[in-house]
Order: C-alpha cells, then sequence, then structure tokens
C-alpha cells in the first residue's frame, strides 16, 4: 500500500493585515530558494598533506612593543588572494562589521581595499552571489551594499 500525502500545521493563527500573508509568501519563497542553492564548494575544507620533510626553524627574534590601535580604524585588509566561498564569507563578515549602524551600507571601493590581494571583477562576482543568495542587498546603488 502506498503512503498517503498529507499535510500538517504548526501553528495557525488569525492574519490581523494582508502585509501578514505578503511577508509569509516571501519567507517561504526565500527558505524554499535556500533549500534547493547547490554548494559548489565542499563546506569542510580538506585536510592539508602533511610533509615528510623537517620543518625550518628560524631564530627567535626580539619583539617589538605593538602600536596602540587607532579606536576608529576600520577592520585590517586581507593580505592572502582569496576565492571562492571563504572571499564570500570575507566579504560577508566584512559587510556585517563595517555596515553595523550604517543605513547607507558599505561602498564598493571600501570591500575591494579590504580584499586588495584579489581582483575586482572577482569581488564584484563574488558580491553578486551574494546579493543572488539574499545575504546581502544593494542600498543606495549598485556600489553600496549591507547585509539584511
Amino acid at each position: 500500500m502506498a503512503p498517503e500525502l498529507h499535510f500538517a500545521a504548526a501553528g495557525v493563527s488569525l492574519v490581523q493585515s494582508a502585509d501578514e500573508v505578503s511577508f509569509h509568501m516571501i519567507e517561504a519563497a526565500y527558505a524554499a530558494m535556500k533549500l534547493q542553492k547547490v554548494r559548489p564548494d565542499p563546506i569542510t575544507p580538506s585536510p592539508k598533506k602533511l610533509s615528510d620533510a623537517p620543518a625550518e626553524l628560524s631564530p627567535q627574534k626580539a619583539e617589538k612593543p605593538a602600536a596602540a590601535a587607532e579606536p576608529s580604524a576600520c577592520a585590517a585588509p586581507v593580505k592572502e588572494q582569496l576565492s571562492g566561498s571563504a572571499l564570500r564569507k570575507e566579504l560577508l563578515r566584512f559587510i556585517q562589521k563595517e555596515g553595523d549602524g550604517k543605513p547607507e551600507g558599505v561602498s564598493f571601493p571600501a570591500v575591494c581595499n579590504h580584499v586588495s590581494s584579489t581582483p575586482a571583477d572577482e569581488v564584484s562576482r563574488a558580491l553578486e552571489k551574494l546579493v543572488d543568495a539574499g545575504e546581502i542587498f544593494t542600498t543606495i546603488d549598485d556600489g553600496h551594499f549591507q547585509c539584511l
């Protein structure tokens, strides 16, 4: 015998305005899109291969006292070139941190400056993927981004 189709409702409440219906439809569509999204990059990176060669140690260096950081200084730029999911995660983290309290969001040049080692066209593609995924959105123009 084949299983029967059924529907379960976890909670039901009266609608106070038509806006609640619209919000629910948008929320349901967003959840469906997130579930259908294919992840091209693995969630956990593959383990690094350990080399059999002995590690070369450098002589101990004397430490210099660190200069006091300015309180208004923004996040330190990333030195290494990022790509794929690592780039998207770093961009999302930077936009969350720098865009907090700024209704206009973070500008594209500021984002590119943060990941200065990565080409601007690759940064642009990563930002487009984040917008398409619904993680960030454009604010005052197509060059300013803010997190949801």
